[in-house]
């Protein structure tokens, strides 16, 4: 009767966490789609004041100046907070993915998600872009994390 009820639980962890992990993956999809319309927006921003350059409009060249770089000022500061923000889901999914294979790798040898939490270990060149644009990076604990599992 135990093993019933502990295969029952931890079927039901799996499906919590699975349905939090497709969740979050959704969430850091469309943050980082919402970060790409805000690169276009600096863009075309810089594009705006490189037309109205001095002598080629009848638009006083301070307000051009002075809209444009508080444009361009909002949007990198969103840029750079959905960036945090987006570091934070991804530590959040690494989590995600290390309590999933500890439920299912009682049964299993191998993986069945890691690509979050091999993305957060890396040692390459990324690591300081992650460090600076994305907050720390995760690190695997050394004992499941039951608390923020449930």
């Amino acid at each position: 009767m135990s093993d019933d009820s502990a295969e029952n639980r931890d079927r039901l962890k799996f499906e919590a966490l699975s349905l939090e992990y497709n969740t979050l993956r959704q969430e850091i999809g469309g943050r980082i789609d919402r970060r790409h319309q805000t690169q276009a927006v600096l863009a075309v921003s810089g594009g705006l004041l490189a037309g109205f350059a001095p002598g080629n409009s009848a638009v006083p060249q301070d307000l051009v100046v002075s809209l444009g770089g508080a444009l361009i000022a909002i949007a990198l500061i969103s840029w750079l907070h959905s960036g945090r923000l987006i570091g934070q889901l991804s530590r959040r999914l690494a989590q995600l993915e290390w309590d999933i294979n500890v439920v299912v790798n009682r049964s299993v040898t191998n993986h069945l998600l890691s690509w979050e939490q091999d993305r957060q270990t890396s040692t390459g060149p990324w690591r300081l872009w992650r460090r600076v644009f994305l907050g720390k990076a995760w690190v695997p604990p050394h004992e499941p994390n039951e608390s923020k599992a449930c």
